[in-house]
C-alpha cells in the first residue's frame, strides 16, 4: 500500500525530471543552432575565398569569365 506521503514525494521526482527534460532540450536547441551558424560561416567563408580567386584569374590571366558558356568543372586555360 502506498503512502500519500510517498506519492507526493515519488510525484515531485518526476516534476523533476520533467523540468530538467525541458532545460536539455533548451540547450539542445541553442546548440543545434550554433552549429548551424557555425557551418553557414564556414560555406560562407569558401564561397568568398572561391569568388576571390575567380577575379584574381578574371584580372590577371585575362580568363573570359563573362562569357555564357564559361564551366569552372570543364574549362582549362595555360599561361
Amino acid at each position: 500500500m502506498l503512502s500519500f506521503q510517498g506519492e507526493i514525494q515519488r510525484l515531485k521526482g518526476g516534476l523533476v525530471n520533467v523540468e530538467k527534460i525541458n532545460q536539455l532540450d533548451v540547450k539542445i536547441s541553442k546548440l543545434e543552432k550554433d552549429v548551424t551558424k557555425a557551418q553557414n560561416f564556414v560555406v560562407d567563408q569558401q564561397t568568398l575565398g572561391f569568388s576571390k580567386a575567380f577575379q584574381q584569374a578574371k584580372y590577371f590571366y585575362k580568363i573570359p569569365l563573362d562569357e555564357e558558356n564559361f564551366d569552372v568543372g570543364k574549362d582549362l586555360y595555360s599561361l
